[in-house]
């Protein structure tokens, strides 16, 4: 029997690691899905072996699809992330499942302050941005006190970022919502311009950084 390439890529892809960290730190080495591509002959008399190469060629396939698709026809947002986590040197991402359908987000620079910190997250949902100021304990596994996020709902507001409509005290909540998406920059035929965006992204953390710690 042969593997159903496009579904079974589909619940791979929402398992895959965003970092290995942990893995190199001891001392293992990292295989990755292009590695394996790479050794795999393209052709071969085995159909088991043939189907197996087709899965994860569709695997990667969707993960690069950010570098020649359209935002609006990403097969999927994952190979964006890899590449934002690698040219940010900074980041984590992962597959956030909440009642609505859930959304991939990227956070990363986080900045402490006191027993809290404060960071970014870019969410990814149906071919959507939107990039978010949020707020979490540095350990206590609480939910955010509303004095605290009455402070930084203010406090972080100006020409660029915009407060929720609503502010939930959470164990993770929204204190601020970045204005527009100019921040993801698209090229010819709406493809995403990562070098620009990289800048537009490094532009916005320096300004939280900025409000949040001073000159």
């Amino acid at each position: 029997s042969t593997l159903s390439s496009s579904s079974a890529a589909s619940d791979v892809y929402k398992r895959q690691q965003s970092n290995y960290k942990d893995v190199i730190d001891n001392e293992y080495h990292v295989y990755t899905r292009k590695d394996l591509l790479s050794v795999l002959p393209e052709n071969s008399s085995n159909d088991i072996l043939n189907d197996f190469r087709n899965y994860l060629q569709t695997i990667e396939n969707n993960v690069q699809s950010y570098q020649n698709t359209a935002i609006g026809k990403w097969a999927s947002c994952k190979g964006f992330f890899i590449d934002l986590q690698q040219r940010l040197q900074d980041g984590d991402w992962n597959y956030v499942p909440n009642p609505r359908g859930g959304f991939w987000g990227f956070w990363w620079s986080f900045q402490d302050v006191e027993d809290y910190r404060i960071y970014l997250q870019l969410e990814y949902e149906k071919h959507h941005f939107a990039l978010k100021v949020k707020i979490t304990y540095r350990s206590k596994k609480e939910k955010i006190d509303k004095k605290l996020l009455a402070h930084w709902k203010t406090r972080i507001l100006n020409d660029k970022i915009r407060k929720p409509k609503k502010v939930v005290s959470g164990k993770w909540s929204t204190i601020g919502i970045v204005e527009g998406n100019d921040f993801i920059v698209k090229g010819s035929e709406e493809i995403i311009d990562m070098e620009q965006t990289v800048k537009k992204l490094q532009s916005i953390e320096q300004l939280l950084i900025k409000i949040i710690h001073g000159d």
